[in-house]
């Protein structure tokens, strides 16, 4: 059977794997969307490199266009929302039967947040695949601080690297562009300035707008720290990317709970390589998982003698 008629079957870690992919050719120009072969091919044969697992194009670009769809509905589903931590036992945001029973009855669709949302981690990955496809408004939350970032911006405006690349006399050229004048009744005009004053008032303004892009800066270091970050107060112990598919499913079988050195090896065993995890996974049932968790038990421990 041809990969394009099989199921795909997309694990937390290859999701994750997908979009590094994905935004390793972004920042190289290969932006997927814009349907460059170049992209696309690099990423089907890197994803089947990494995981095993051989998609064609068509699959891979409707996990994109998925991923794109789930990614605007939870920004939609979060807009203007703030002080919402995140729920690692539910896989979702902290928010009370009361308010998800509000946002679902206003969009249906976003029911299937209820029972498991987009992961911070993940939503920073996919804000950097999408967030330069589409035109941005409102407020973003942010589950480690309760911050809301304003993003009421279009994506043509320049980035910070622009910004900090332009000399000193471009940048005037943009802030005197951009600057406000107060209103009022009174006309303004410019009088006549000595040379010194010039240059007096050219110096201050460089000041000022040299502490303005401080200040911008230092919010965009806040907000990236911040991103990178969930509850950690209240969410110590949780657990957070790949490997939370593959411990809940050691910790439902209990032949493998039960025995612990079993359990201990099982977890040094599917992190050491991605080879392991997939096979891991492929297996049918749990009966099946048992017996490979205890023949490579057996095979390391005749291997150390």
């Amino acid at each position: 059977m041809s990969s394009s008629k099989k199921n795909a079957f997309w694990s937390s870690e290859d999701i994750e794997i997908f979009c590094k992919l994905c935004i390793e050719q972004i920042e190289k120009g290969n932006r997927p969307a814009n349907n460059k072969r170049d992209g696309w091919t690099v990423i089907i044969s890197k994803f089947e490199e990494l995981t095993g697992k051989k998609y064609d194009k068509q699959k891979i670009k409707s996990k994109w266009d998925n991923l794109k769809e789930d990614w605007k509905r939870w920004r939609s589903l979060l807009y203007n929302e703030t002080g919402l931590g995140w729920d690692s036992r539910k896989k979702t945001i902290d928010a009370s039967d009361k308010w998800w029973e509000s946002k679902i009855q206003a969009n249906p669709k976003f029911k299937a947040f209820r029972m498991k949302g987009i992961h911070p981690d993940l939503e920073v990955k996919l804000n950097m695949m999408f967030r330069d496809t589409v035109a941005t408004r409102g407020i973003t939350w942010n589950p480690a601080q309760g911050l809301c970032v304003d993003n009421d911006m279009e994506t043509t405006q320049p980035g910070i690297d622009d910004i900090v690349g332009s000399t000193d006399e471009n940048f005037e050229d943009h802030v005197d562009e951009t600057v406000v004048e107060p209103t009022g009744t009174q006309t303004r005009k410019r009088a006549p300035q000595t040379s010194k004053m010039q240059a007096r008032g050219k110096k201050d303004k460089k000041l000022n707008t040299r502490e303005e892009l401080g200040t911008q800066i230092n919010r965009l270091l806040t907000v990236v720290e911040s991103r990178s970050t969930t509850s950690i107060a209240s969410k110590a112990t949780s657990l957070v990317g790949p490997y939370e598919d593959l411990i809940e499913i050691l910790d439902s079988i209990p032949e493998i709970v039960e025995d612990e050195n079993l359990y201990f090896f099982a977890i040094s065993h599917l992190k050491e390589k991605i080879d392991n995890r997939q096979v891991f996974m492929s297996l049918k049932d749990n009966a099946k998982k048992v017996k490979y968790l205890k023949y490579e038990s057996r095979k390391e421990s005749s291997l150390r003698g």
